[in-house]
This record gives C-alpha cells, structure tokens and sequence, in this order.
C-alpha cells in the first residue's frame, strides 16, 4: 500500500515551451494533486480526497487487473479477446469492431488507452473474468488492496455511472502500482498514436509530444466529470505525477497539468 505523505511545495512556475500567458497563475477549483513518484511528497492538491466521476479514468484499473492477470499466468499476452454482442453495443469511444473478432490481450490493451474503445473494454473483461460482472468485482477488490479509500467501480470502461467514483489520491496510487509493477507495459501508455488497416488513431493526452518529457498516463471524459486526465512526466530523472479531474475542456485540463508540472520541476 502506498503511503502518501502531505507536503506543499513554495516554487514558483519556471519557463517553458507553453507560453506563461496562456497558462493560468491559480488552477481552477477542481480536484488535482501533483506528486514526486519517488519521494511520494505532494507538492500541490486541492480537493484531494473528494470523490468524482472517472470516465475512462476507469480503463487504468481495467488494465491493471489485465496485467495482473498476465503476471500470474491466467492469460498471456497473446491470448484472445474476443467481442461478444455485449461489446459490439457500447458507446463511443469505440472501434466498432464486429461480433466475433478477435485481438490479442496487448493488442486490446493498447486500443483501450490510446484509443479509449469502450468496446474493447467489454470484450476485454468477459474474455478475462466471463462476463463484465465478475470483471468488476476484480477491479474492486484490487482498489480494496492498493488502499484507494475513495473509488468504486461499477464496469470496466468508464461510462458513466451515479455509483463509480475515484479521488485524485486513489489516482495517484493506482497509476503508481501500475508504473512500478509493471514497466514492461509503460510504453502503451506514451503511445500517442496506433494505425490499424482502416485508419490512425490519437491519443486524446495532448501532453503526449507537445510537453517535454511526458511518459503518458490517461485522460477521461463524460459530462458528468468534465475532462479528466492522470499525466506522468519525466526530466532530469525526476518523474512527477499529475491527476486533474472535472477541467472545462480538453485544452483546459492539458494546461492545468503542464502548469502544475512547471511547478514541480521549478
């Protein structure tokens, strides 16, 4: 369990590529917190432990228990996910695969960050746990085992649900155990592009190759949340860790990030 000690830190924004004017001096009164992924020092919160809507803030835990799965040898990386009826019926985001198609599980796991294919999340957890119930339960006791006092989930892709919820705290330590046990799998989430044979998809992390140093993590959105992110960046050996939940847009929640970034490196 990650113990995460409350510090504030005093420096002020230093200069970046991002031009200071268009970047806010004070966030806006949402959840966000900033951490040091190696001291666990919090370098800026607001709202730390107030629970929010995650979006598909959701598919980081989704991913965690697929990883975990892996590690422990129930499926491997190439073993199939298969989309079930269920699946081909989600929402968008989708890839609107057609019933019966088949991806391998790193495959899938990369379409569910990059892309946020709330599809392939269904098909994921039933070809996983059998059905998206039994997936669920997963994610829930993994969130009981890493300490996330403050999250409960309710599906595996993040639509919305009056009954899912995360903190920026839970945030924090959930993509804390997913980069320190697993950094074989760190490179899906800097992906900030995948090409299959009909088109190219873009990550929504507009972080992701406009802002030096950024490893990833994932963003999140419905209108019940606003626009969610979880950023991780790395300079000088130093990795921080931002989570911001409830921005205005798209851009907003980019910006909020690389300012508190600044911030931190400063």
């Amino acid at each position: 369990m990650l113990i995460i000690s409350l510090f504030l830190s005093q420096a002020f924004f230093a200069s970046n590529a991002i031009a200071q004017s268009r970047l806010p001096d004070i966030p806006p009164d949402i959840p966000y917190v900033l951490v040091d992924a190696a001291t666990n020092e919090v370098l800026a919160q607001n709202r730390l432990h107030e629970r929010w809507h995650p979006a598909s803030l959701t598919k980081l835990m989704t991913a965690y228990v697929t990883f975990r799965a892996i590690e422990f040898g129930e499926i491997t990386a190439g073993s199939p996910v298969t989309m079930t009826s269920a699946a081909t019926k989600a929402p968008p985001s989708k890839m609107g695969y057609k019933k019966g198609t088949q991806l391998r599980f790193d495959m899938a796991l990369r379409i569910l960050i990059v892309k946020s294919a709330n599809d392939v999340a269904v098909a994921l957890a039933e070809s996983l746990a059998g059905n998206v119930e039994a997936f669920v339960t997963r994610m829930n006791l993994e969130a009981k085992r890493l300490g996330l006092e403050n999250t409960q989930f309710t599906n595996a892709n993040g639509l919305h649900s009056k009954s899912q919820y995360v903190s920026a705290r839970d945030m924090v330590i959930l993509s804390s155990a997913i980069w320190n046990e697993f950094p074989q799998y760190r490179s899906i989430f800097e992906t900030p592009t995948i090409q299959t044979s009909k088109r190219k998809y873009t990550s929504y992390n507009l972080l992701l190759e406009r802002f030096d140093g950024t490893t990833g993590m994932k963003t999140g959105f419905v209108c019940a949340s606003g626009y969610n992110i979880v950023a991780s960046v790395e300079r000088g050996g130093r990795r921080l860790v931002a989570v911001i939940l409830g921005a205005n847009s798209q851009t907003e929640r980019a910006e909020v990030a690389a300012r508190l970034f600044l911030k931190g490196f400063s």
